[in-house]
């Protein structure tokens, strides 16, 4: 499967988005595990003057004057409502609905003092695309901390959700951007959660203790980017959607809440064409790195999938998956594990020291295995193909210590060709002594006949051309601007 065979497909708005994250990353970063600051102590600004108020109500335009301080909450000059003091008792904090002026919702504090299971903070409704920024604000305790509904290209920007259900939620909005927010202790649903629309765009989040950092149902057209999960459930879920884009997060630690049951830091669920981007799901204390159901056309590359409890990458019945320069070394169980699936291509990685094997194949057919660094899976084999494994290409790929003893692969299945047909070059094993085939274990009889002498070098996969940056900010940009400009004329 071709790398660009995902990306090319993706509407133009997160190619801009996408290209100018990669940009600023090459420019800016010095190395992504201290990328993110995290810190497990909520500071309130006690000495902050809040108006004390009952829930804010506003249902139609001329309501905005009762709350407002006054502009600028543009176009031009609307309403800003802001610095206030909300106890939540039956009511939602803050409730806007069906509005066409701009606002901006900004430096309030929203308690739940009764723990109801359905209040929500600050509840945004059916209003005029665009007119919606909330920022700067902090919730405790609500069910839902922010929750906006059927409202296109709203912002939510710098806020902390503490202790509630949900931290922030999306619901049939389009184009909605959260960004640089902080979750903490969500742990019945999830940090943020979208479900529905296109274009939930959720950048710099930060996310500790939540049941669920991030979590997408049926979206598409998204981007999660430089975003931090830790010790969570799980870090991000991706259900039912499509062209969703993840890039630099931190999915480290991730610890099983009190009645949860634990998950992988990454679930990909009855979804296709995802991208999963200089990634790191390390150091899961009770499962998998990652997880892949029932979903086709995803692409790994260059993620660190590290010291996991069980398995680092787990995939059933997928198909079209490209994994490539990815480091997958010391989880608990395989480093790679495929079952029911076909089509993948696994290429170019390090797949070391992990607790039993290094790749494996369950009834998994028509796949390739090839220039990686298998070395050191122990104690079974670094590549094993069970017996309903079928027609699957391995070569190039250095083996080294899989295995106490020799051989270090093992073959069951059928029609599986351990060499380059088009080159009549194998494998690199570092036991192997010179003179004939290498020879497998297993009942397919399978050798290597053209083992490597010496071990090969593993190529390079990029994620995209740089050659084509300038094209693409300059032409996407210009045809975006023309985009919105239109689709914000139709929303009035």
């Amino acid at each position: 499967m071709k790398i660009n065979k995902i990306i090319i497909k993706k509407n133009l708005r997160v190619w801009i988005i996408l290209i100018l994250l990669l940009f600023s990353l090459t420019i800016f970063s010095n190395g992504k595990l201290n990328s993110h600051a995290i810190s497990n102590c909520i500071i309130v600004n006690i000495d902050k003057e809040y108006i004390v108020s009952p829930p804010i109500l506003i249902d139609e335009d001329s309501d905005f004057a009762t709350y407002s301080s006054g502009g600028d909450g543009s176009s031009t000059s609307p309403y800003i409502i802001e610095n206030y003091n909300i106890s939540i008792t039956s009511e939602d904090g803050i409730h806007v609905s069906g509005t066409t002026k701009h606002f901006i919702i900004r430096d309030c504090f929203l308690n739940d003092t009764t723990n109801g299971d359905s209040n929500k903070g600050i509840y945004i409704s059916f209003l005029a695309g665009g007119t919606c920024t909330i920022e700067n604000n902090t919730i405790e305790n609500a069910f839902n901390g922010i929750m906006v509904t059927n409202s296109d290209f709203c912002t939510i920007k710098n806020n902390t959700v503490i202790s509630s259900s949900y931290g922030i939620s999306v619901f049939n909005s389009d184009s909605t951007i959260i960004t640089e927010n902080y979750s903490f202790k969500c742990i019945s649903f999830a940090g943020v959660f979208c479900q529905g629309g296109s274009g939930c765009d959720i950048i710099k989040h930060t996310s500790v203790l939540d049941n669920t950092g991030i979590f997408l149902v049926d979206i598409d057209n998204s981007i999660i980017a430089d975003s931090n999960c830790t010790e969570s459930n799980s870090g991000i879920e991706i259900q039912q959607s499509s062209y969703v884009t993840l890039i630099n997060n931190d999915l480290i630690e991730m610890t099983r809440p009190i009645s949860k049951i634990s998950a992988p830091s990454l679930v990909i669920l009855l979804s296709q064409h995802i991208s999963v981007l200089n990634n790191s799901m390390l150091d899961n204390q009770e499962n998998l790195g990652v997880e892949v159901i029932s979903s086709n056309n995803i692409e790994f590359l260059n993620n660190h999938i590290d010291y996991n409890a069980l398995k680092g990458i787990y995939m059933e019945n997928s198909y079209e998956i490209f994994i490539a320069n990815n480091n997958v070394t010391y989880n608990g169980d395989e480093g790679i594990l495929a079952t029911d699936c076909y089509d993948l291509n696994i290429t170019a990685n390090k797949i070391s020291h992990n607790s039993w094997s290094g790749v494996i194949f369950e009834n998994t057919n028509s796949s390739d295995i090839t220039y990686n660094n298998i070395e050191g899976n122990s104690p079974n084999y670094g590549v094993y193909l069970d017996a309903t494994s079928t027609d699957n290409i391995i070569h190039h790929n250095n083996l080294i210590e899989n295995t106490p003893g020799s051989p270090q692969a093992k073959d069951d299945g059928i029609g599986n060709v351990w060499y380059d047909t088009s080159k009549n070059e194998g494998n690199y094993w570092n036991d192997y002594v010179p003179n004939g085939d290498y020879l497998l274990d297993g009942t397919a009889a399978a050798v290597d006949p053209y083992p490597l002498l010496s071990p090969v070098e593993l190529p390079i996969i990029p994620e995209f051309s740089m050659n084509n940056l300038i094209f693409f900010i300059i032409t996407m940009l210009g045809l975006t601007s023309i985009i919105y400009i239109l689709k914000k004329r139709k929303n009035f």
